[in-house]
């Protein structure tokens, strides 16, 4: 259908007793459905105009005649110059006619490429019409729900001729601002992610219907786009959407802010119709959209309508065929639902209506073992005892004899098992692949796959994973559980948490002090890991037990501050074996630090988090799956061999820490566990791009590098700042002779050994701090940040994650320029970063640095600048990084600029900030290694005029080399928050130098500075209380530690 030439009204009502042929001259064929035709059609006693929607009514069910009775009704309701309108609807046996205004200005996006002139005022000028359709449906309580391009229509093919709304098929009718599911309906591209998650909508959907067209209008081509249908809807779920350049470099800022009011991802806080009218980009369009051609976004656009009539046309004869043609299948719903092909209107796109009884059911039941699961892991018994027929029967292999009848059992499950008073553990239930059987009406069967996580009493991070089906039964409206089966058993995880007698292994146990020698073995395709204390380990044979790795563990931070891992794999070996068996030694030896690491630091992250936590799985979801793609499509590319190489070192470490040896594989089971270790530096950065408040990102680091008198030596030192809750900290050393691709012939990876500072459960630093040869190099960074929103939009999934980038860039790279070109490649955009990449190859004592002796780099978002910065170095002897952007053009773009000049440079400016001048004050003082230890861990912030800040009392512990924020006075009054009491410092301090690269080595020193201040002890803080430190000593006080590496 098209737009109206005319509106005159000819009749509300439907006329039942008159046959359309009395008052209409049917003309030519418009266009064609499965069960519709339209054709033109005369008005006798008007001779006007009217296009006729012919439906054969014999070909429907039940259902459809009542949703084209509900069309009817809708379209008569709809009263709008930009809507078509509906002026009789006839029934006769057999037939219905549905009249409408008759269109001849055809679709608006194939009006648009016809344009000689088109800007993005027209864009702006296009979308209010749409919007004013669409606050007249919301005001009358009607919702679209298929608003797209074939939809939208002109009333004439005159310029200027108005913009009308279409197609009503789907339209449904709500109550007010009220939320329900009303079932999956729409076209694919257009969904919104409430409906796509299946959770109740209203009127938001249609209104991120119109962010999608927005986008289109503006450059030619959709902001979501993928082939395969799985992977376009875990793009709109998590809101995967950006402006990328050259084409959005054009759109004005406002137009893009207009768009991502309308793209929120969560449907209350999405903009409305009557509000989005009220956007200065819509009704002061003359000021502020821009008036240039676009025609690019015209050719774009071209292109962008060729092929969905294509992909319309083979979907419409698919629907046709499969519609016309029997078929004796039956069918299981499952959670994503089965979908059908429906004609919209007379257009040739296809729309997905998925709203049947049988679905609507599956939903229901879904959602309500979900309760009964949530019930459970909150270990709400009462809740739990509603959703249950009191004679439950259950097959549980945990009880004796198996088959038990009513709720006695469970009710000594949840006093005995999950309601441990005194300590009880962290339970996340998730429901995986639920499949339901509906029986009729009121019964219904599910199974599906239970994925059980917890902390359990020694801090460890476990996960269960059992089958189970349960059947349900509506008694008096109400859903009852009224038989369950469990195939696995993991209530004897909580009894054995209950009733064992273990606990918390502290710093000062034996336990924790002991090495520990390992192997992993391979024979007969089957991987077996050895591990014992070292004083008692039997070295195997390398030849006869086909050993593929060997490792070291010293888990004696409680003496020196740090534990200390070393694995090294046998270059015989395949790229594959290597990597897995790598992962599993580091699961093994460091099971209880992680533990330990995910209680202190991880656990909280989804803590009254749930929907930023479901869009963050979605992102990592649809970020896994692209990488997995690539790995296919490209297997011999270095690049994507080493990225295929990092997940199956991950899926070890999470098969030594289960002690469940699968053998090497790339696919991640589960994104927020183990793959949560390694990103959780970049979910605050995530948290910006999914507009989620009150996620902290990652805190800062100080880092020098010395040249000393006469080019004696360098010294290269970097301290880390955060939270002091992360200071279970593991020195690493991989190595690993990998080599760059898996075809025979194939060389070494420059960076084959690899030193760095780390946390257990990481594979990468997170500081970051690396030493790698026979690359010879060394590489540090701090971190810098975003200020600029407008940034953030250029963070997509489609990338690789930062950590995965620096891991390859230092196995690849042989050079300053090589790293950098290597880290920059599919850039995600988080974890901002000023890097710094030490060439010691460049550098003979004695001799300044050779050009390329140091390489600076800055990210921001998706923006990179480099630049050789050994003459810099040379002229001023020292290279300082403290967390401000040194690039002029970053400056500016990050925001620090302005931050700088609104609240003073203490914090925000390179040249004039506190640690900048220090720096500048006292490089002078470094000679040795010693004064070198001193620099870095300088904190004298009650004295140094340069630690002064317009605070009471006058100075701040942030404003140093090593800060101490625990020290600033709780009750103290500090202009930004950054400068006030708070459990945030320098937690460490490494350091090397030319000798120490050659014998690859470092100096560290953990925990926070005790130099010139007392030592940090948690029972005699104020924060003792406030936050996990499992596992910690209890006072840090560690001098300089130098490891001695156990292997060769």
């Amino acid at each position: 259908m098209a737009a109206v030439t005319n509106n005159t009204p000819v009749s509300n009502s439907i006329a039942t007793s008159t046959r359309f042929t009395d008052e209409y001259d049917l003309k030519e064929e418009l266009g064609k459905g499965a069960f519709s035709i339209v054709r033109r059609c005369i008005q006798k006693s008007s001779a006007q105009e009217f296009a006729a929607k012919i439906i054969n009514t014999k070909k429907l069910s039940t259902r459809d005649h009542q949703k084209l009775e509900r069309e009817a009704r809708i379209c008569r309701q709809l009263k709008h110059p930009n809507i078509v309108r509906l002026h009789d609807s006839i029934s006769e046996e057999g037939f219905h006619y549905l009249v409408f205004d008759l269109v001849t200005g055809g679709e608006l996006f194939e009006d648009i490429v016809a344009r000689e002139f088109y800007s993005e005022a027209d864009a702006s000028h296009c979308i209010q019409q749409v919007l004013e359709a669409v606050r007249h449906c919301h005001e009358s309580n009607i919702v679209h729900r298929d608003l797209k391009p074939e939809n939208l229509l002109l009333a004439s093919k005159t310029k200027g001729a108005a913009v009308k709304l279409a197609d009503f098929g789907l339209a449904i009718e709500v109550t007010g601002e009220q939320t329900q599911w009303y079932g999956f309906a729409g076209t694919p591209g257009y969904l919104s992610p409430e409906v796509l998650k299946k959770e109740p909508y209203g009127k938001p959907v249609d209104i991120w219907a119109c962010g999608v067209i927005l986008y289109i209008l503006l450059v030619g081509y959709p902001p979501f786009w993928d082939e395969d249908q799985h992977r376009l809807y875990n793009q709109i779920k998590a809101g995967a959407y950006d402006y990328p350049s050259p084409e959005w470099d054009t759109v004005t800022t406002e137009a893009k802010r207009l768009i991502d009011s309308m793209l929120n991802i969560n449907p209350s806080r999405r903009i409305s119709a009557t509000d989005a009218l009220k956007h200065p980009w819509i009704c002061q369009r003359e000021r502020v959209a821009g008036t240039i051609h676009r025609q690019e976004t015209v050719d774009c656009l071209r292109k962008f309508n060729a092929r969905r009539k294509l992909k319309g046309a083979i979907l419409s004869t698919m629907f046709v065929n499969r519609t016309l043609i029997p078929s004796n299948r039956s069918r299981a719903t499952t959670q994503s639902g089965s979908s059908a092909i429906k004609e919209s209107g007379d257009s040739n796109s296809a729309t997905i209506d998925d709203t049947n009884d049988i679905d609507r059911l599956s939903l229901e039941i879904t959602k309500v073992t979900e309760q009964l699961l949530q019930a459970i892991a909150n270990s709400d018994y009462d809740m739990y005892k509603s959703l249950c027929d009191p004679k439950i029967t259950c097959f549980e292999p945990e009880t004796i004899g198996n088959l038990v009848e009513g709720l006695d059992f469970h009710k000594f499950y949840f006093d005995t098992v999950l309601s441990v008073k005194a300590s009880k553990p962290t339970i996340n239930c998730t429901m995986l692949t639920p499949v339901v059987h509906t029986l009729g009406d009121e019964s219904a069967c599910i199974a599906y796959v239970l994925l059980l996580q917890y902390i359990d009493r020694s801090g460890q991070a476990q996960s269960v994973r059992t089958e189970e089906t349960r059947v349900w039964h509506k008694k008096d409206s109400r859903w009852l559980c009224v038989h369950f089966h469990r195939s696995g058993m993991f209530a004897q995880y909580f009894v054995l948490f209950v009733l064992s007698t273990c606990t918390l292994i502290s710093a000062n146990d034996d336990l924790s002090s002991q090495r520990f020698r390992g192997h992993v073995l391979k024979t007969n395709g089957k991987y077996e890991i050895v591990t014992a204390l070292a004083t008692s380990y039997k070295e195997p044979n390398k030849l006869e037990d086909h050993v593929l790795a060997t490792g070291f563990w010293d888990q004696t931070y409680n003496k020196t501050g740090w534990s200390v891992l070393e694995i090294q794999t046998l270059d015989n070996e395949t790229n594959f074996d290597q990597a897995y068996s790598a992962g599993v030694l580091e699961g093994q030896f460091t099971r209880e630090l992680i533990g330990y690491q995910w209680q202190n630091n991880i656990d909280d992250i989804c803590t009254n988090k749930t929907e930023f936590c479901y869009y963050l799985k979605q992102f990592f979801l649809i970020q896994l799956d692209w990488m997995y793609t690539q790995i296919e499509s490209y297997p011999n590319d270095e690049y994507w061999h080493q990225v295929n190489l990092l997940l199956i070192q991950l899926n070890g470490l999470i098969d030594g820490y289960n002690n469940t040896l699968r053998g090497p594989r790339k696919e991640l089971d589960d994104p927020l566990s183990f793959f949560l270790f390694q990103v959780a530096e970049s979910v605050g950065d995530l948290a910006g791009r999914l507009k989620v408040p009150d996620v902290p990102k990652h805190d800062s680091c100080s880092a020098l590098i010395k040249i000393l008198p006469n080019n004696s030596d360098i010294f290269v030192s970097h301290a880390d700042w955060s939270n002091f809750r992360t200071m279970l900290k593991v020195i690493k050393r991989y190595s690993m002779p990998l080599k760059r691709t898996p075809m025979a012939g194939s060389t070494l990876i420059p960076g084959a050994d690899t030193i760095f500072s780390s946390y257990p459960g990481t594979l990468h630093s997170v500081d970051d701090f690396y030493m790698t040869r026979p690359g010879n190099m060394t590489i540090i960074e701090t971190t810098i940040s975003n200020n600029n929103d407008d940034l953030t939009h250029n963070i997509i999934p489609i990338s690789v994650p930062e950590w995965m980038r620096v891991v390859i860039a230092n196995r690849l790279s042989d050079s300053g320029q090589d790293w950098v070109n290597n880290f920059f490649l599919f850039n995600d955009g988080t974890y901002n970063n000023e890097w710094m990449i030490v060439d010691f190859k460049q550098f003979t004592p004695g001799q300044s640095p050779r050009k390329g002796f140091l390489t600076v780099a800055e990210q921001l978002v998706t923006n990179f600048l480099s630049q050789d910065m050994t003459d810099t170095l040379v002229n001023k002897t020292y290279w300082a990084s403290y967390n401000n952007v040194y690039f002029p053009e970053f400056r500016k773009l990050s925001g620090e600029e302005a931050l700088a000049q609104q609240k003073g440079p203490e914090l925000y400016s390179w040249k004039n900030s506190s640690r900048a001048k220090i720096f500048e004050r006292d490089h002078v003082t470094v000679v040795n290694l010693t004064t070198m230890i001193h620099m870095m861990r300088y904190n004298d912030f009650k004295n140094d005029p340069l630690s002064k800040c317009n605070c009471t009392p006058p100075y701040s512990s942030e404003l140093t080399i090593a800060a101490r924020c625990d020290l600033n006075p709780s009750n103290g009054t500090y202009p930004d928050s950054p400068l006030g009491h708070r459990i945030h410092g320098a937690t460490d301090a490494k350091i090397t130098n030319y000798a120490m690269m050659q014998n690859f080595n470092l100096v560290a020193i953990a925990g926070p500075t005790s130099d010139t201040q007392p030592p940090f002890v948690w029972s005699e803080s104020d924060f003792d209380t406030k936050v996990s430190h499992v596992g910690h000593p209890d006072k840090w006080d560690f001098g300089p530690f130098t490891p001695t590496w156990m292997l060769p």
